[in-house]
């Protein structure tokens, strides 16, 4: 009878392992690398603060808010981003990446940008790293 209840406790342990797994926010190992330049000059944008916008399915009110997540480029305005595999037990539907400033810009200054659209079965089934088309934005400030 003692080794009946064990095994009952045991499947119950191994069935409900979703009770330990981590709501932990999990990453792609495939990154998005690009550049940034301004849309008037056609230089290079230094220390430009790309934005990632992860979005998810639509569920009515229980509906996951979009996570923006933001990455620095280098003074040549090269860029590297990561892409969100999931969180809280929930995967993304498509990611959006796009120029948001850059380091030392005014808080008021508005911009413009090009972004680049990806769907989560891009990142899914992409074997190697993605090659983002150059983000131009303008200025105004």
């Amino acid at each position: 009878m003692r080794k009946i209840t064990i095994l009952i406790f045991i499947a119950f342990i191994i069935n409900s392992c979703d009770i330990f797994e981590s709501d932990a926010t999990v990453y792609f190992d495939v990154i998005g690398e690009g550049y940034a330049y301004n849309r008037d000059t056609n230089k290079p944008i230094p220390f430009a603060k790309i934005c990632v916008d992860t979005g998810f399915e639509s569920h009515g009110w229980a509906t996951k808010q979009p996570v923006f997540e933001y990455f620095i480029a280098d003074s040549l305005g090269f860029f590297k981003v990561k892409f969100i595999k999931r969180t809280e037990k929930e995967s993304p539907t498509g990611y959006s990446v796009f120029v948001n400033g850059y380091i030392g810009s005014p808080e008021n200054m508005s911009s413009t940008s090009s972004g680049f659209d990806l769907s989560f079965n891009d990142i899914k089934n992409s074997k190697n790293n993605i090659n983002i088309d150059t983000l131009k934005a303008s200025f105004d400030y």
